[in-house]
């Protein structure tokens, strides 16, 4: 009968066979749950990808960019990447999301610090209507001569 020795001591085969069955149940129980991940990404692959789109145009810009670059710098690591890229197209498009909603975030927490700091922006303010009265308005002086007139038409003719 085969015998394993660990530390000196006689083991049973039987725990080695539990053990290596054991292993290849976890890894198939990894590869199924890796496989439905991958697919469900791959139905919500072109939703995410127009959300990202919409969230930050940029970020699918700046991928495609660093995926030209790769392919200028060293052709044969670019163009893995880009076969890489499009097998992977669902794990990418969800990086991408990530990514987009991480910025989306990072601006919006940026822009809520920055109105902490200086306070809320306020295009306009409001008048109340009765301090001002007739009164208060300049009289502007007509035009002395005609020559001025035509000048100030000049500005509005097409």
């Amino acid at each position: 009968m085969f015998f394993v020795r660990v530390n000196g001591k006689r083991r049973d085969p039987v725990s080695t066979i539990i053990s290596l069955v054991m292993l290849v149940l976890f890894f198939m129980l990894l590869f199924f749950v890796a496989r439905g991940v991958f697919r469900l990404l791959a139905w919500l692959a072109p939703f995410l990808f127009i959300a990202t789109l919409i969230l930050d145009y940029r970020v699918v810009v700046d991928y495609g960019k660093y995926l030209y670059r790769t392919l200028n710098r060293n052709a044969f690591w670019g163009i893995v990447m880009t076969v890489l890229t499009i097998v992977g197209f669902p794990v990418v498009v969800a990086f991408l999301f990530g990514k987009a909603l991480l910025f989306k975030r990072a601006e919006k927490t940026q822009r809520e610090l920055e109105e902490d700091r200086e306070g809320e922006y306020i295009p306009y303010e409001e008048v109340d209507e009765e301090e001002a009265e007739d009164d208060e308005f300049i009289d502007l002086p007509e035009f002395q001569k005609e020559k001025d007139r035509d000048k100030y038409k000049k500005f509005f003719d097409n």
